[in-house]
């Protein structure tokens, strides 16, 4: 399975370098945007197997719910991108006296920011719909999404954590693939500047075995992840149930003063 998903993703990738080439054709633009749809679906059942060891449900019953997520998260990421992409239009157009890029840049990663901060509690809402199958998948844009709001400040040193370690492990495995793209990307650059290829005929094949090599390391690292979120959800989950606790003992403890309060003798008044 982790194969098929590298080998998915590198034929992806490798297809995807040929857009700088002037000679692509429509049916190489779609080729480029079924393998990624296939990649997209491998990554989902890859997922769902990984959700199925946590929440004991069958693969059958959990690939629907991940269905519906990624497709949510997806719509989610179209619009984020859209929007950094016009507000970044918008600031460029707005600072005449700037250099464009620049204010378009800085209009865009101020954007980035904000999303990245309002996405942040989302590693919860969606750990808890992926364990929790009774949990709607809107459910994590609602109260779910507010309890992982409270809990910004854990999330986020999870999230940087987790983050520094994956690009180590992903910028030492995937050394050999960025190498073969980059060679790859600037031969590209060459051609289009009228120089002869000057690769060798096997290299296409090098690059695809190396980048589903790479893929096929990589994807091992992915349920580490998945787990590390796991154990923030659960942590998260036991603060908010003392949370609630602690409100309703609070609230009968209240209820019992005023109880009490009210059943007291007033001597005086009874003489």
């Amino acid at each position: 399975m982790s194969l098929f998903t590298a080998a998915i993703y590198s034929v992806s990738a490798n297809m995807a370098m040929s857009l700088t080439s002037a000679n692509l054709s429509v049916g190489g633009c779609i080729a480029v945007a079924v393998l990624g749809l296939l990649s997209l679906c491998a990554y989902v059942w890859f997922f769902t197997i990984v959700i199925s060891l946590l929440n004991g449900k069958s693969v059958k019953a959990n690939l629907p719910r991940m269905t519906r997520l990624a497709l949510t998260l997806l719509g989610l990421t179209i619009v984020a991108c859209a929007l950094v992409a016009l507000v970044s239009i918008v600031t460029a157009k707005a600072k005449p006296n700037a250099v464009p890029l620049y204010a378009g840049a800085l209009g865009g990663i101020i954007v980035c920011i904000v999303v990245c901060v309002l996405v942040l509690p989302l590693c919860y809402s969606i750990m808890k719909y992926c364990v929790e199958t009774d949990e709607k998948v809107m459910a994590i844009f609602k109260r779910n999404y507010l309890a992982g709001w409270r809990q910004w400040g854990f999330l986020f040193i999870i999230v940087l954590l987790v983050g520094i370690i994956v690009m180590v492990i992903d910028t030492l495995v995937g050394m050999p693939n960025s190498i073969l793209s980059l060679a790859s990307g600037m031969r590209h650059i060459s051609m289009m500047e009228g120089d002869s290829p000057i690769m060798p005929s096997g290299f296409g094949l090098l690059a695809f075995l190396t980048s589903a090599v790479c893929t096929f390391v990589m994807t091992f690292v992915r349920p580490w992840v998945i787990f590390v979120f796991y154990y923030a959800y659960g942590c998260i989950d036991e603060k908010e149930k003392a949370r609630l606790a602690q409100k309703k003992l609070e609230a009968y403890e209240d209820k019992n003063k005023s109880a009490s309060k009210g059943t007291i003798i007033d001597f005086e008044e009874v003489k």
